[in-house]
């Protein structure tokens, strides 16, 4: 006599068969699964360079931009005075720093009276004359300001005051600030000299003619 199980137990091997093929599939991913599987696995290492990387570079100086050489390299100057007394220093320091720049950064970009922001990379060396000496890696330039009215930047206002001192006079130039007086259309610059022992503050007027 047949048995009346024998239908089901067919079912059930119809359902396993299918679920052991679809097993199989399973566990032979397609061409486009393995490279998905493969970047998320190279993901982890990208981030880990990057990381490094970002590490790898810090803040050396931050200031305007108050001389050129010839061989591109430019001349930062911190606006913030330092005291450095209580370590043996000088009440009025201003870091100046000589900074080479990366082959990346079109010199031309740079200018006289632009303020910025200068990175190294980690180990690199810092010739610790005054102003110091090193190698940038990166160069950030700073957003410019030109108020209401003013025909000038902010940044052009301040390269000319730099160009009309006399170098002969002013060894090495600190810029203190910048502002405009809309009713006079004139820029007036402070400055001062960090290279002389005795620092006295002077200001340079600047006509507002683009």
């Amino acid at each position: 006599m047949r048995s009346k199980y024998l239908p089901i137990a067919a079912a059930c091997l119809t359902v396993f068969g299918t679920a052991g093929c679809s097993g199989l599939e399973v566990q032979q991913p397609a061409a486009a699964q393995v490279e998905q599987l493969e970047r998320i696995e190279q993901q982890p290492e990208e981030i880990e360079q990057n990381s490094k990387q970002v590490k790898e570079l810090f803040l050396a100086g931050s200031g305007y931009v108050v001389d050129r050489n010839e061989k591109g390299s430019i001349l930062v100057v911190s606006p913030d005075r330092q005291n450095l007394s209580a370590n043996g220093g000088e009440d009025s320091y201003y870091d100046a720093i000589w900074f080479s720049l990366p082959e990346e950064v079109a010199g031309n970009k740079i200018e006289l009276g632009m303020r910025v922001k200068a990175w190294i990379e980690e180990g690199t060396g810092v010739n610790e004359s005054y102003p110091a000496q090193t190698a940038a890696a990166k160069i950030e330039i700073e957003e410019d300001i030109q108020p209401d009215g003013a025909k000038l930047l902010q940044s052009e206002a301040v390269r000319q005051a730099l160009q009309s001192l006399k170098t002969e006079d002013v060894r090495l130039p600190v810029v203190l600030g910048a502002s405009y007086k809309a009713d006079q259309e004139v820029w007036t610059i402070d400055l001062l000299d960090a290279g002389k022992l005795k620092q006295e503050p002077m200001s340079v007027d600047i006509e507002d003619k683009a």
